[in-house]
């Protein structure tokens, strides 16, 4: 009499798409989210060295494929202002986002010993959402790390991309929200390099 064998089910088309996003999830989560540009070997920093976050600095800010002051100029003084206003509420994100992950890294006034984290950001394009059409929020910056005598030690670029929906419409908000990440991801490498993540 013949054995009966039991032939394998070919997995469902959910149990396929909930694998592929958790590998993706793993995927997307496995290295840093930073490119190193520049960075002193050995390491200048410990568990006790200092750090001290700059303002965010806008200076040569492209703002989609535009300079800044080309983007300006199709824009009425009420969109200038409104841009100003996000910028500067982008910059206030980026530190709360560096103070939410900074975790146990001292930070201090500037100062003899005190390592100096000057965040550039270089590129943003603030998105859209129109209803049945929306565009994403994506912003970039530069992070150098300086000692006391402004000596350049490490030198990092991050990008970020938030999406727009029903939920998320305004792209201030969204650029408030890219800023924060820019900052939460800042503070986990300076964690990383002084050892203490």
């Amino acid at each position: 009499m013949p054995l009966l064998r039991s032939v394998p089910r070919p997995p469902s088309s959910l149990a396929l798409t909930l694998l592929l996003l958790v590998c993706l999830a793993f995927g997307a989560g496995c290295g840093p989210r930073w490119v190193i540009v520049r960075q002193a070997s050995p390491a200048p920093f410990n568990g006790s060295s200092a750090f001290n976050v700059d303002k965010v600095d806008f200076t040569g800010l492209v703002v989609g494929e535009k300079s800044e002051a080309e983007y300006l100029g199709g824009k009425d003084p009420e969109q200038q202002a409104s841009f100003q206003g996000d910028k500067a509420g982008m910059a206030e994100a980026f530190m709360n986002g560096f103070d939410d992950a900074k975790g146990p890294v001292r930070v201090a006034a500037p100062g003899a010993g005190v390592f100096i984290v000057k965040p550039h950001i270089t590129f943003l394009e603030p998105g859209f959402y129109v209803g049945v059409a929306a565009g994403a929020s994506r912003v970039s910056v530069t992070v150098q790390i300086f000692d006391d005598k402004q000596t350049l030690l490490d030198e990092i670029a991050i990008s970020s991309k938030i999406p727009a929906s029903m939920t998320n419409p305004s792209s201030g908000g969204r650029l408030r929200d890219a800023a924060h990440d820019l900052g939460r991801v800042t503070a986990k490498y300076v964690l990383m390099r002084t050892g203490l993540d």
